[in-house]
């Protein structure tokens, strides 16, 4: 049996790949485990022996975990591609074959189109609003019985951290400890959220916007004085700048309107207000700009050939 997991929610799709590990091994004890991260080796050799079932009566049930495949370059892609059909391991009970992909903008061409008709696929994609609020509410549920959010919450919630699930999961974390039970409000979120960090997003996207580097670098430096990381920091800019490329889009159709935008981008009202106003400060050139050097920069801080704080003062002395 072959799943591959991927999506562009990745909180959800890094929760089902750890939760699909975690039941192999309840159900299977004694498994034997082989992982690859096909992005920092691809031995032939190892990946035929671990998709290889051995056979018998009593053969050992096995996992055998990909990562990153779609990483590795197109002729490793193909080789994969012919070992893991040629292997027989969709028809080997005994061979549970778990492939995970991290980046799902990498998750395309021939390759895609083998594990669409070989495994069972599993995308997560990006939650709606109602499917966040939603997702939130089970979230907290599953904290206790006598705790639950207002929906006014959920809304602050929800604009503090720009829809990014893995803020969302922190929040809800430090908001039910705080809490214990009852109604979590708005004012619970304001007070104990990182919405201080968010909006110094905001601004540090400002300041790249209006060539302000001397700006940019005093807010990346507090942001990482707060106890923020270099990858979230980046990973927020990017996403921000996602934002503005897509509310860009919309402007190109004649959509300038506060409450179409979010509905046509399923963006939250928050984020979309903000976007409307930061767009002020960027052409479309150096929108596509910035965001071909993020992804430039991306690949090499997870080749290892740059650290990713290099990479942040980098990007924001070149923009």
């Amino acid at each position: 049996m072959i799943i591959f997991v991927f999506g562009k929610e990745s909180y959800l799709a890094l929760e089902r790949y750890l939760q699909l590990k975690r039941e192999f091994f309840e159900k299977n004890q004694t498994a034997h485990l082989d992982e690859f991260d096909l992005a920092e080796n691809f031995d032939l050799g190892e990946v035929s022996q671990a998709l290889s079932g051995g056979g018998g009566l009593f053969a050992q049930k096995k996992l055998v975990v990909f990562k990153n495949v779609f990483f590795s370059s197109d002729s490793n892609k193909k080789t994969f591609e012919e070992v893991l059909i040629g292997s027989g391991a969709t028809k080997d009970e005994n061979v549970f074959v778990l492939i995970y992909e991290s980046d799902s903008k990498l998750v395309k061409g021939g390759l895609l189109k083998v594990l669409k008709k070989e495994a069972k696929v599993e995308e997560y994609k990006q939650l709606k609003p109602p499917e966040l609020s939603g997702w939130i509410q089970q979230r907290i549920a599953q904290q206790g019985e006598g705790i639950r959010i207002e929906e006014s919450a959920i809304g602050s919630l929800v604009g503090l951290s720009g829809g990014n699930l893995w803020q969302i999961k922190n929040e809800i974390d430090k908001l039910c400890s705080f809490k214990q039970k009852g109604a979590i409000s708005s004012q619970d979120v304001e007070l104990l959220c990182r919405g201080k960090t968010n909006v110094k997003i905001f601004d540090l996207v400002d300041a790249i916007g209006q060539n302000n580097k001397m700006q940019a670098i005093k807010l990346k430096d507090w942001l990482i004085s707060q106890g923020e990381n270099e990858f979230f920091v980046f990973t927020m800019i990017v996403s921000q700048i996602r934002n503005l490329i897509k509310v860009q889009q919309c402007n190109d159709k004649g959509i300038f309107d506060e409450k179409q935008v979010s509905i046509k981008l399923s963006m939250h009202p928050f984020v979309a207000k903000k976007s409307l106003a930061q767009l002020r400060n960027f052409s479309k050139k150096q929108l596509k700009m910035v965001y071909q050097l993020a992804a430039d920069l991306d690949l090499a801080t997870k080749r290892g050939e740059q650290k990713m704080e290099e990479a942040l003062d980098y990007m924001i002395a070149k923009i």
